[in-house]
């Protein structure tokens, strides 16, 4: 598990262009010791604790629904229709 969450840190980190030690120099801490400097990790690659705990590819799809459903939210329903249409018809090719 810490293996798994390691390398999800290392994928968020990257991702927002950071190193270990402006990461490190972020939470004040240089190892992971206690649940607050998880938190810490989270809120400065803004990824929520499932994402670098769990080794799951159905979390990181509730993820991506989760953001997909907020940006739905400031859309037209022609437009959601549309998107819909769209998806239903990219899944059943």
């Amino acid at each position: 598990m810490i293996r798994c969450m390691g390398k999800r840190i290392k994928l968020a980190r990257k991702k927002k262009g950071l190193t270990q030690q402006q990461l490190g120099d972020l939470i004040g801490l240089n190892a992971l010791t206690r649940l607050d400097t998880l938190i810490k990790i989270c809120d400065i690659l803004e990824v929520s604790p499932n994402y670098l705990l769990l080794d799951s590819s159905k979390t990181a799809l509730t993820e991506e629904a989760s953001k997909l459903a907020e940006e739905l939210k400031s859309k037209k329903s022609h437009d959601i229709r549309i998107i819909y249409e769209f998806l239903e018809t990219l899944l059943n090719n």
